[in-house]
């Protein structure tokens, strides 16, 4: 790998670290509703705050149940432990192939001519 694949693999490491850590998501609780139309059960979502702001910012979650705060905070943890998985990882990665530098040029071939005199030895 080496400069311009380096520098891809940061970015798109850079981009799923970043909705990994600092996008809300909907977490699934253990609670199950009819919907008005049709028929069968649909688990319940609540909308979780992104992991930085659960963790570091100590943001807590719309929601009169312990258990569904406890939910977001441990499924906080889980995209926080993802993304600086990733981070490490890809980090490792592009900054190897940034380091590397360009391609290097390939040496040039010798003429085939030359290379059939040579396999055929003195006559």
């Amino acid at each position: 790998m080496y400069r311009t694949g380096g520098l891809f693999v940061l970015a798109v490491g850079a981009l799923i670290v970043y909705f990994a850590a600092f996008t809300p998501f909907d977490e699934p609780v253990r609670r199950w509703t009819r919907p008005d139309e049709g028929s069968g059960f649909v688990q319940i979502k609540i909308e979780c705050p992104d992991a930085w702001s659960a963790l570091a910012a100590g943001e807590r979650v719309d929601s009169h149940l312990r258990t569904d705060r406890d939910q977001c905070l441990r499924a906080a943890r889980t995209h926080a432990t993802g993304a600086l998985f990733v981070a490490g990882v890809i980090g490792l990665v592009g900054v190897r192939g940034v380091l590397r530098g360009p391609a290097p040029s390939p040496l040039p071939l010798r003429p085939l001519s030359e290379m059939i005199r040579r396999r055929a030895g003195p006559s």
